[in-house]
């Protein structure tokens, strides 16, 4: 105990405690070395938002659906972040309930 009264645990039988499977740890490293990969190749994007803007205005007067398209990328953009948190939510809680069977 230290001088607070709390227990402190080493980081071993913190790490003890977390049981993942050899199949999905090799999955969460795999996904998290591409997913590394994929930021540490961005380019910088500074100037596109101000670009596309007057790109989409100036074709929506022109009668074009410029705009349409591009609203729909930002919304397909929005998407993609829930999207992958909820297919690693629902991956874990399917491993989690078939150990919990499984015990």
């Amino acid at each position: 105990m230290n001088s607070g009264g709390l227990r402190v645990e080493s980081e071993k039988t913190i790490f003890a405690r977390i049981k993942i499977c050899p199949a999905m740890k090799s999955r969460l490293i795999r996904l998290f070395f591409i997913l590394a990969l994929a930021f540490s190749f961005q380019q910088p994007i500074e100037a596109q938002c101000p670009m596309c803007r007057m790109s989409a205005e100036s074709n929506l007067k022109d009668g074009g659906t410029a705009g349409k398209g591009l609203n729909a990328g930002i919304l397909y953009m929005l998407a993609t972040p829930y999207l992958l948190v909820g297919i690693f939510g629902y991956m874990w809680y399917k491993n989690r309930r078939k150990e919990h069977d499984n015990a």
